[in-house]
């Protein structure tokens, strides 16, 4: 069964097959540095054994989907240098065990989500070079 799965630095182009969310065992998937567009699948939501998901330096586009939140599992979390142009979802801070989160340089607007206060694990939080408003949440 497939727990890890590294396709980095390749020509892959395209989306992310919805079919991906099927791999009941995946723990890792690392797609960084390719030519990958579209949205990111709902079904992402599905792998709730993951512990990374790399997908930086990608063409994604489109909201981050809000069943991220559904990876309970989480540690790692790297969507940077896409080109997002949506909010962080306030599910986001239901991922109690992320300890990085990279959010930079996707073109991301409105508020920094008070619900990120609620990541105790967190060890690296990034969210440099995007279009943020508001002010940094208290918690």
């Amino acid at each position: 069964v497939l727990q890890y799965l590294y396709l980095d630095n390749n020509g892959l182009d395209g989306s992310i097959p919805p079919e991906m969310g099927n791999l009941p065992r995946l723990q890792y998937l690392s797609l960084r540095d390719n030519g990958l567009d579209s949205t990111i699948p709902t079904e992402i939501g599905n792998l709730s054994t993951l512990y990374s998901l790399v997908c930086d330096n990608n063409g994604f586009d489109g909201a981050i989907p809000s069943e991220v939140g559904l990876l309970s599992n989480i540690q790692t979390l790297t969507l940077s240098t896409n080109h997002l142009n949506s909010t962080i979802p306030s599910e986001v801070g239901s991922l109690y065990q992320l300890l990085e989160l990279d959010l930079s340089t996707t073109n991301l607007i409105g508020t920094i989500p008070s619900e990120l206060g609620l990541l105790s694990n967190i060890q690296t939080l990034r969210l440099s070079t995007n279009h943020l408003i508001g002010t940094i949440p208290s918690e």
